[in-house]
């Protein structure tokens, strides 16, 4: 197995070099690429047990987003559904440019989220929550750190939500606003 672990341990390193080095504001099609890079070590660790997959339209890739904000959505896929038992695990990655905006969605196909903590979590994936969310000690961080960073940057043109997957694993969903719906001052006039 050599050379599979010379392989990953290249790929770890090109992740990192690309979290340290790279600007802070990438295309969406360089975030992909990281978050691909990630996978791919995730792969590695699951070997055979783990298939992902990443669709997206060509006109989403020019979007300009914050960098590394997809890997902490994948962190919780693996956290809290991907349990170390034989079942064979499935991500799919999806970007869309819809009339309204673009649309982002992640799916797994493991686990679930109890009807009140799904409740619980949406309710904080708002500009008015998460203000107070980031002051209250020992909560969790991971989806909400997400919809912080994309909100400071997109304005209010976020939207974050969480599902259940039927028969199981998790949706999570997340709409950028094109600019100028509901107002917004424009990316460029807030840098």
């Amino acid at each position: 197995g050599a050379p599979t672990a010379a392989e990953a341990a290249a790929s770890l390193g090109q992740l990192y070099r690309n979290i340290v080095k790279t600007e802070p504001i990438i295309s969406l099609e360089r975030e992909l690429d990281i978050t691909a890079q990630y996978l791919d070590l995730m792969a590695f660790l699951y070997g055979d047990k783990l298939i992902y997959h990443i669709d997206t339209d060509d006109e989403v890739k020019p979007l300009q987003t914050p960098k590394i904000w997809m890997q902490p959505i994948l962190e919780n896929f693996f956290k809290h559904n991907f349990q170390s038992d034989d079942r064979f695990k499935v991500v799919v990655i999806t970007a869309r440019k819809l009339r309204e905006g673009y649309l982002m969605e992640f799916f797994d196909n493991l686990g679930s989220v109890a009807e009140d903590k799904l409740a619980q979590i949406n309710a904080e994936l708002t500009p008015e929550a998460i203000r107070s969310y980031t002051q209250l000690p020992g909560k969790g961080i991971g989806l909400q750190n997400v919809y912080q960073r994309l909100s400071l940057y997109y304005g209010g043109r976020v939207q974050m939500g969480l599902q259940n997957n039927s028969p199981s694993g998790v949706r999570i969903r997340i709409l950028i606003e094109n600019e100028g719906e509901n107002g917004n001052v424009s990316t460029s006039d807030r840098r």
